[in-house]
């Protein structure tokens, strides 16, 4: 039987575009169907968030030849700084102690989002955008998907579905894969700030009663915001003036990095855990966001999503 492709993505984000990295020179057949234009991808706020990428993630992107191209846009992070606001004690980690050249390296998502595009965009694989999932049918041998593009509908058919498309994934609705989702009632406020004192490659992660504010390093004085409050604190952040939200941030981190100054918008996340009970059923298998989503406390979002790939 002839299949219009042996594989095909939903989802040309960063877990979609590094698989199809993956297996650019395999020989396959490969689509990527997005349901946005590259413009709007790269407009979207959540190109805004800072990746915080483990030494596991840069070796896959190493080999993926994607390292190479936005190494000089990511910073190193050689000390890591954690305290708990109204307490003595601290921790303090060090890639020197360590013994290793950076504990993890800090890069804006849209950076790398864009530079992986880019690469897909030269490759052998077929980008199908944009277009919108509306149905999915297993058989034995194939999967066929239904699409909706330029209003018009369009069928193709492959021997492997690979959804991901995010946490509200298409792909993981379509195919009746149950999830438990756990509301953590919180909100995760993202900006950029500078600092009047150099960050020296530190990331500061600070535990206070209303949750964890991260500020990870970006360049020599400039920070990436992670801060997360409670969903009525938040909403009162986002509405109220960039002073009093300066002024709340520099009392709840203090004045490690001296005064801080916001340079980048405030953008507004809602926290949730996401679980689905599968990865795989039939012919597709969801990875990234799509099958888990975390609180962004540890920074593993990216790193799990990559580790889906490499694996698959």
């Amino acid at each position: 039987m002839q299949y219009d492709y042996d594989l095909i993505i939903v989802g040309g984000g960063l877990a979609g575009n590094c698989l199809a990295l993956a297996l650019q020179d395999s020989g396959l057949r490969i689509a990527i169907i997005e349901s946005n234009t590259r413009a709007q991808l790269q407009a979207a706020p959540a190109g805004d968030r800072a990746l915080a990428l483990a030494a596991g993630t840069v070796n896959a992107l190493e080999a993926l030849d994607i390292w190479q191209g936005i190494a000089d846009k990511a910073t190193a992070i050689k000390h890591i700084h954690i305290s708990d606001r109204g307490h003595f004690g601290k921790t303090r980690l060090s890639a020197e102690k360590a013994q290793v050249a950076a504990l993890g390296y800090v890069i804006i998502a849209r950076d790398i989002e864009g530079h992986v595009a880019e690469l897909v965009g030269q490759s052998p694989v077929d980008i199908i955008a944009p277009a919108r999932l509306v149905g999915l049918m297993s058989g034995g041998d194939e999967i066929n998907v239904s699409l909706k593009q330029d209003n018009e509908s369009v069928n193709l058919s492959a021997k492997l579905l690979v959804g991901a498309d995010g946490g509200l994934s298409s792909v993981r609705t379509l195919l009746d894969i149950p999830q438990h989702v756990t509301d953590y009632r919180q909100t995760a406020l993202v900006t950029t700030v500078k600092s009047t004192l150099p960050n020296r490659n530190t990331a500061y992660e600070r535990f206070t009663t209303s949750g964890p504010l991260a500020l990870l390093p970006q360049g020599k004085s400039h920070s990436s915001v992670v801060w997360t409050r409670t969903t009525e604190e938040a909403e009162a952040l986002m509405l109220g003036s960039e002073k009093d939200f300066r002024d709340e941030l520099q009392n709840c981190f203090g004045y490690r990095l001296g005064e801080l100054m916001l340079t980048d918008p405030r953008r507004a996340f809602p926290l949730s855990l996401i679980r689905a009970e599968t990865m795989q059923r039939d012919r597709a298998v969801i990875i990234g966001n799509a099958v888990h989503q975390l609180h962004p406390v540890a920074g593993q979002g990216f790193n799990l999503g990559l580790r889906d790939v490499m694996q698959l």
